[in-house]
């Protein structure tokens, strides 16, 4: 049989939900419930293999991309999730690259969870907040994974107060690198307003 009707074969011996039951108020296709009620439990309970199935969410976003239909940040976590189940990192890089996935923050929060396993997904995480503005979560990201100066150059450049200059100081002596301590000190000083701590750690070089 052909791999269509075997999707088809598969997903029906899973109860799959009728179009009736995934209808929203206004009378069109709920997107959350088809995500969760088809996709994700076929996904969850394995009764598709991968591959097949990636590539029908796949098409199905194409073509609701060609109606202008926005599909919610969840079917594109899925399909992130099916690319590291099948170990396709190299596809998932170039979709990432290729900004294939919509961006969103619950998106961005996703790939920098990812970071903890797969340390270059903070980097695409803090592209996609880039893109959306969202430079109070940027500094955060930046801030997370030790990039203090570029954290504080954020700070700088955008105004923002998410986070306080004497978090900052702390991180840099937690380093216990004299050069980066000295470096955030000096770059409070020079750029807080009304910075008045006193350095904590010896900063001859």
């Amino acid at each position: 049989s052909s791999p269509g009707s075997n999707l088809s074969e598969r997903a029906a011996s899973q109860k799959v939900p009728s179009p009736a039951k995934l209808a929203s108020n206004n009378g069109g296709i709920d997107l959350q419930q088809l995500h969760e009620q088809i996709f994700e439990s076929l996904f969850e309970d394995q009764a598709v293999e991968p591959a097949l199935l990636f590539r029908a969410m796949e098409t199905f976003y194409l073509c609701s991309s060609s109606f202008r239909l926005k599909l919610p940040p969840c079917f594109f976590e899925l399909m992130i999730d099916m690319l590291i189940a099948m170990r396709k990192f190299e596809v998932l890089t170039q979709y990432l690259s290729g900004h294939f996935f919509e961006d969103s923050k619950d998106l961005a929060r996703k790939l920098e969870s990812l970071s903890a396993d797969y340390p270059h997904m903070s980097q695409y995480a803090l592209d996609m907040y880039f893109r959306m503005k969202e430079y109070d979560e940027c500094c955060a990201v930046l801030f997370k994974h030790g990039r203090l100066i570029d954290a504080l150059k954020m700070l700088k450049d955008y105004h923002l107060s998410s986070i306080a200059p004497t978090a900052f100081l702390d991180a840099a002596e937690a380093v216990q690198d004299p050069m980066v301590y000295a470096s955030v000190y000096r770059f409070c000083k020079e750029f807080v307003p009304g910075f008045r701590a006193k350095p904590t750690m010896n900063m001859n070089m």
